[in-house]
């Protein structure tokens, strides 16, 4: 009885976040498309080609540097430049930049990154000294394993002119996925992002939170991805840029935050067709990467955290035991409920994959990646209580 109770909480838990997924799919849109749609526009910039300053933090990215920054040099948009900072590299990654410098760079500038300061995280200290040097109306951020089509520029200008309230465009790259891990692993994160968070509460705030508490509570919605950020270069000011969020794991989202705070509009894209990220490269990358970040994720609070993987237990990995039981004793209301909770996630990351090109063959697999992704949540637990350090990139976060 207790089995099944806790299956029709499941039940229950997987219409709330399925509602939620399906606003999500009405609301995110690849950020070539929208464009297609737009009204009549109020440019927010001195000119009518604001320039952009396209800026790469590089750290040990000999693998990924040189598409990168050749496909942020080949863009259609007429007013930009690109600057990487090269973060104490130890591979061949300031030789790539400066053969590429040597070939097509005539609006390439390659910094040396300065001795990480106390209290700053790598990526973010990168970043900030990168925002230092940009001359941009527009400031955008993007990883050294991520790379653009030759437009996407061009359409973040479009729809910053279109929507001239917006402070912050973030776009969810699609992912390339190449190794198995990859193919398990990786989808769970969107996954998460259409199921858990409602994006457009991120460009304004739910109309059922009281205004008395809409500046308390609003920020708590904020969703946005690092590996593609796009600020005004007045939205970046306001809310400190990279130095108000210069300890923080997850800086992407804590920025989201901070523009949500200061009533600053945010609007998250799909990559599909426009940005692409590998964002590892082998299963010992996968996991440190997101067990450097998986509890800042959930703000550090260990009741969310455990919470969360006691509904991702009971939701997709109990059902399918409790099936076979069901199935063997002849129960078959029991059976239904857990055939009917094992669909739902399957449907979801259907639509997931043929959006962002992935392989479908890999969505029955859904529940490996959620048992994953459950035992990483141990593991991280076992870091915190017996306080050991994750390192990244030679750095301990």
């Amino acid at each position: 009885m207790i089995l099944l109770s806790l299956l029709s909480l499941a039940f229950l838990f997987l219409v709330f976040i399925s509602i939620t997924f399906v606003r999500n799919i009405v609301y995110i849109k690849p950020i070539h498309d929208v464009l297609e749609h737009d009204s009549e526009r109020v440019n927010p910039f001195q000119s009518e080609a604001p320039l952009v300053s396209i800026c790469i933090p590089a750290r040990n990215e000999e693998l990924s540097i040189n598409t990168c920054v050749r496909s942020a040099l080949h863009q259609t948009y007429p007013n930009i430049e690109v600057l990487v900072l090269d973060d104490e590299s130890t591979d061949k990654t300031p030789e790539i930049l400066h053969e590429i410098k040597r070939n097509i760079g005539t609006n390439l500038t390659i910094l040396s990154g300065h001795l990480k300061p106390v209290g700053w995280l790598g990526k973010n200290w990168a970043c900030h000294q990168l925002s230092k040097k940009a001359s941009g109306e527009i400031i955008l951020f993007i990883d050294a394993d991520t790379h653009l089509e030759p437009h996407t520029i061009e359409a973040v200008v479009e729809q910053f002119k279109a929507n001239h309230n917006t402070g912050l465009i973030s776009i969810w790259p699609e992912q390339e996925l190449v190794t198995i891990s990859e193919h398990l692993i990786i989808p769970l994160v969107y996954y998460s992002l259409f199921s858990f968070l409602y994006l457009r509460y991120t460009e304004k705030s739910p109309r059922w939170l009281p205004e008395s508490i809409k500046s308390v509570f609003a920020s708590k919605f904020a969703a946005a991805n690092g590996q593609f950020m796009a600020f005004k270069r007045t939205s970046y000011d306001v809310i400190g840029g990279h130095e108000n969020v210069k300890n923080q794991v997850v800086e992407d989202v804590q920025l989201a935050k901070a523009c949500i705070s200061n009533g600053i509009p945010v609007q998250n894209f799909s990559g599909q067709d426009a940005v692409y990220c590998r964002m590892y490269h082998t299963y010992s990358q996968i996991q440190a990467g997101f067990r450097k970040n998986f509890f800042a994720g959930f703000d550090y609070s260990y009741f969310t955290f455990m919470f969360s993987g006691f509904l991702h237990f009971i939701s997709f990995i109990l059902p399918l035991g409790m099936l076979v039981f069901y199935v063997k004793h002849e129960f078959w209301y029991g059976a239904l409920l857990c055939y009917v909770l094992l669909l739902i996630p399957i449907f979801q990351r259907y639509w997931l994959h043929s959006h962002f090109n992935w392989k479908l063959r890999f969505v029955p697999l859904h529940i490996l990646g959620v048992i994953w992704f459950q035992y990483l949540g141990v593991l991280v637990l076992f870091d915190r209580l017996f306080k050991r350090s994750v390192s990244w990139k030679g750095r301990d976060v």
